[in-house]
């Protein structure tokens, strides 16, 4: 027994909808064995008939009708959560800086300005404070990096959540 595939429903609706093999086929672009063959083993997954083949096209069955409504509302769905990630708009990225109060004003202002032309969808927040404080922000995770001198007693580079120890 295989399992129920995309390639299908489509299939199957595109009988419906078209009223004949032949001419599914030729609107998919693929032969008309392909087609037969997918209905043969939707059937067959089923359990039931779904269509009655006839020289002036196809008819559904009532199985037919209650599975080709199913089969559309699940090829409508499908349809739209393919759509969803391109119509969502783009969550905005955010950067949270701790800046020493000597850097916040002269050195990272008119780098956050720059940073607003370019990458528009970043925010960027700022939280000045004292070394200790902005330090302990940035271990907690609650600020992403640090602007400003370090102090040399505590020569610790944090970037990104990480640390490295360097010389001072």
């Amino acid at each position: 027994m295989n399992l129920i595939n995309l390639r299908h429903l489509r299939v199957f609706a595109a009988v419906v909808s078209s009223g004949s093999l032949v001419t599914a086929a030729k609107l998919m672009h693929i032969t008309l064995s392909a087609v037969s063959k997918s209905l043969k083993e939707l059937e067959q997954d089923v359990g039931v008939q779904l269509l009655i083949r006839g020289r002036k096209g196809v008819q559904l069955t009532r199985a037919g009708e209650a599975f080709h409504t199913h089969a559309a509302q699940a090829l409508s769905s499908f349809s739209q959560a393919l759509a969803l990630p391109q119509a969502a708009p783009q969550m905005p990225q955010v950067v949270r800086v701790g800046a020493l109060p000597t850097a916040a004003g002269y050195m990272l202002a008119p780098v956050v300005a720059q940073m607003r032309e370019q990458a528009p969808h970043v925010q960027v927040q700022v939280l000045s404070g004292v070394y200790e404080f902005l330090v302990g922000k940035l271990r907690t995770g609650a600020i992403d990096l640090i602007v400003g001198r370090l102090i040399g007693r505590d020569c610790w580079v944090w970037r990104l959540r990480r640390c490295t120890r360097k010389t001072c």
